[in-house]
């Protein structure tokens, strides 16, 4: 499996550390990369699926392609996935000190608040992705 480079935004909500990342639907869909957390089963007590993620409806795949193949303007909601195993990584982009937006420059503050948060996820493919919803 190839490695990914995800362009994202790295956060903290209490001790856990996530990202909000951009993937492409073909990435997604290669060498079935995400799972659905019933299909990890083994991973997980019997009722997770309950918990975290709503029933895989197969029939709604074909409407969901038809749609993406079809519309011009299409919207395609957020994958929230989670991460077992594996050892991905994170690069930050660096930001100079004198940025500026529009011939605007922006505050010292707001530079330093988005250092650290501002990069590239690293998958190897190693890793076990699976969806929470």
């Amino acid at each position: 499996m190839n490695d990914l480079f995800l362009p994202s935004l790295k956060g903290k909500i209490g001790n856990w550390i996530y990202f909000v990342a951009t993937i492409k639907l073909a990435d997604v869909a290669d060498n079935d990369r995400i799972a659905t957390v019933a299909e990890l089963a083994e991973l997980f007590p019997k009722n997770i699926s309950e918990v975290l993620q709503r029933e895989l409806d197969r029939k709604r795949i074909n409407k969901i392609a038809k749609y993406l193949e079809a519309q011009d303007e299409r919207f395609l909601s957020s994958l929230i996935v989670a991460i077992f195993k594996g050892n991905p990584t994170w690069s930050e982009i660096r930001i100079e000190d004198n940025y500026e937006i529009q011939d605007k420059v922006v505050q010292d503050e707001k530079i330093a608040y988005a250092r650290g948060r501002l990069g590239f996820l690293r998958l190897n493919g190693d890793e076990q992705i699976f969806a929470l919803d």
